[in-house]
């Protein structure tokens, strides 16, 4: 399932210099916390919602725990390892990723073999 995946997808696509859209990340965590009804506690004070450059620089991540939060909620399986997935799986999970362009061409960020490499491994367990 995608959403097993989606928290280190998003930690690695709202986090980075050549990102070309962490404010819409931060965006969408923010909508996940409200729309829940949770208090969303990435504010720099209680009566301001100024973003700032911090935030947004870390909006990847906080995304991922929005995400995270929604998927305990749902009691959705926490990460790949759950699916019977395990670190010599990865090889394969990115040979499989890598000619899917729908998925590796309309990431905001330029995606290659390492990267998925990467988010594979962070996707094992939350």
């Amino acid at each position: 399932s995608v959403i097993v995946n989606a928290p280190a997808v998003f930690a690695f696509t709202g986090t980075s210099a050549d990102s070309s859209c962490p404010e819409r990340h931060y965006q969408c965590a923010k909508i996940l916390a409200t729309a829940r009804g949770l208090p969303f506690h990435h504010n720099t004070s209680t009566t301001t919602t100024t973003t700032t450059t911090a935030q947004i620089n870390s909006a990847g991540p906080i995304l991922a725990e929005q995400i995270l939060e929604l998927m305990m909620a749902l009691d959705v399986p926490m990460g790949l390892r759950s699916l019977q997935y395990d670190e010599s799986d990865i090889d394969n999970l990115v040979k499989g990723t890598l000619p899917q362009h729908r998925v590796t061409k309309l990431s905001p960020r330029p995606v290659t073999e390492q990267n998925l490499k990467t988010l594979f491994q962070n996707a094992l367990d939350y």
